[in-house]
Formats: structure tokens, C-alpha cells, sequence
């Protein structure tokens, strides 16, 4: 996204050359726009734009959970500290003056695209480990360990617990009648009123 149509063109060819799908806007709207609409794997921003400048399209990007984690690049002419620094506090991954070298350009977005790729497969492998954990215990007993993960050490722990035990009068003919499916919809029925009044 860029306000200079000469700008959009030249990057444009040059990043088409590298093999990259390319989706452009020449201001801050259109850019969210554009966004929204293709969901890319990296944006590249410039500041200085009419309607909303890049600061601002940076900030809802990285407002809303759709789109937090699609990485910013700014490029832009501004290349003063403040203005970097303003950049990287509205939420920019990184930042590249104007007169910029195509080869650093280049690599900055391989670099960019590698750390994108690299944290969806932890993020897809923290959604499978929870998925799974979920089928046999409660999800606060997930977050837990999601949150330290140095809780699953073989060896267990030692603490002081209580203990219910309780039977079911008459389990053993009620599994005999029913079908596997059916007894355990029992089980779970009087687990989940069970767990419920321990809680």
C-alpha cells in the first residue's frame, strides 16, 4: 500500500519477478480493504497516505484477531527514529527506509514470511495438543498446562489429595443390557453431575 502509483508499480514488478503474489492499494482504506478481502501473508505499508495513514491501518490490524498476526513491514520515506519507533509501537514487525535496496527488501520479507510460517505451525501444534487434552480433561487443566508445560514430566509430583469413591447401584446388570454407546452416555451423565458438585 502506497499514495504513489510509481511506487506501487515498482515493487510490484519486482516482487512479481521474485515469485511473490502481489495485491496493492493506494491508501490506508483500500489497504484494509484489500486485507480483509485476500488475507496476505505479509503487508507491506507506507505511512504517509490519504484517509488513513499507515500508523492507523497497522493499529487495526493488529487491533483485531483476524488479522493480528499477518506481519508489517513499513516502507516508507519517513525515516527518522521517531517515526520508526512510532511504527513498531502501532504494532510494525519491521521497517525500511525509502532509497532501499530490492535485495534487502527481498530478504527482509523472506525473513518475515520464515517467522510467519515458523509460528502458525506452533500455533496449529498448540491447537492439535489442546484438542486433544480436551477429549480427557477439563479445560482449565489444558490452559494450565499449555502455560507450563514443565507440568508434564514423567514422575508426577507429590501432594496431599481427597479422594471420592463412589459406586453405581446395580452397574454391573446395567452394563450387561446396554449397548457399549448407551452405557457410556450413562457414565458421562452421572461424571458431569458428579464433577459439577465437586467443583
Amino acid at each position: 500500500a502506497d499514495d504513489r502509483p510509481e511506487t506501487v508499480q515498482l515493487i510490484r514488478e519486482l516482487l512479481t519477478m521474485e515469485k511473490f503474489q502481489v495485491v496493492t492499494a493506494l491508501d490506508g482504506q483500500e489497504a484494509l480493504d484489500q486485507i480483509y478481502r485476500h488475507m496476505p501473508d505479509l503487508v507491506l505499508l507506507d505511512l504517509n497516505m490519504p484517509r488513513l495513514n499507515g500508523f492507523q491501518v497497522c493499529q487495526r490490524l493488529k487491533a483485531d484477531p483476524a488479522t493480528a498476526d499477518i506481519p508489517v513491514l513499513m516502507l516508507t520515506a519517513w525515516a527518522e527514529p521517531d517515526q520508526r519507533v512510532k511504527g513498531l509501537q502501532a504494532g510494525a514487525d519491521d521497517y525500511l527506509a525509502k532509497r532501499f535496496d530490492h535485495r534487502e527488501l527481498v530478504e527482509r520479507i523472506r525473513t518475515r514470511l520464515r517467522a510467519k510460517q515458523e509460528t502458525d505451525r506452533l500455533r496449529a501444534a498448540q491447537r492439535a495438543i489442546r484438542q486433544t487434552f480436551e477429549r480427557y480433561v477439563p479445560p482449565h487443566v489444558v490452559e494450565q498446562l499449555l502455560a507450563d508445560p514443565a507440568q508434564v514430566a514423567l514422575g508426577g509430583a507429590q501432594q496431599m489429595v481427597t479422594v471420592l469413591f463412589a459406586d453405581l447401584r446395580g452397574y454391573t446388570s446395567l452394563a450387561q443390557s446396554l449397548q457399549p454407546d448407551q452405557l457410556v452416555d450413562v457414565l458421562n451423565g452421572h461424571l458431569t453431575a458428579a464433577a459439577q458438585a465437586l467443583l
